[in-house]
């Protein structure tokens, strides 16, 4: 697959960490990002996940409200598959807050990794003339990145939410 003059294909699906053996299986070649995120902010997103969906060219609030105890298994076992496969060469890890942070110290890590040339126009992609239709039920993957998602676990959580937590994770 040629798009924009590259020779890599890249799939996001989250999901896909449930699938690396048979990613890896099927295409030999392949490399892995494993993108880990702090939990407890990524329960708060899956809780509420998906929030729209498209009906005939319109965006419509779902009112999604998942339990808690499920957004937070589906966090662990979703990371602890990923963590099976730490010492498979074709394997790469991130922690997403690293990249927000300090975005072109990781980006030219995951590069390396990827036996990729690094290009610095990469951390301006939010300035590219995007189509919008593209992004329709993300608008936030035309921003920049950005810190606001950080802790989000702290306005959200109650107490006893905490203690889920740290009794599932």
């Amino acid at each position: 697959l040629l798009l924009n003059k590259k020779e890599r294909w890249v799939e996001k699906t989250p999901e896909n960490v449930r699938k690396i053996g048979d990613i890896f299986r099927k295409f030999p070649r392949a490399k892995f990002i494993h993108m880990i995120r702090d939990g407890r902010d990524v329960s708060c997103s899956l809780k509420h996940h998906p929030k729209n969906k498209l009906v005939n060219g319109k965006l419509v609030s779902l009112n999604t409200n998942k339990p808690l105890d499920q957004c937070i298994e589906r966090w662990v076992n979703d990371v602890k598959l990923g963590l099976d496969w730490r010492t498979d060469p074709r394997y790469f890890e991130i922690k997403y807050e690293d990249l927000i942070v300090a975005s072109e110290q990781v980006l030219r890590k995951l590069f390396v990794f990827l036996d990729e040339p690094y290009d610095k126009s990469l951390l301006r992609y939010h300035e590219r003339d995007l189509n919008p239709t593209s992004f329709v039920t993300s608008p936030e993957a035309t921003k920049p990145m950005s810190t606001r998602s950080f802790g989000r676990w702290k306005n959200e959580y109650s107490d006893s939410d905490k203690i889920l937590f740290k009794r599932l994770a």
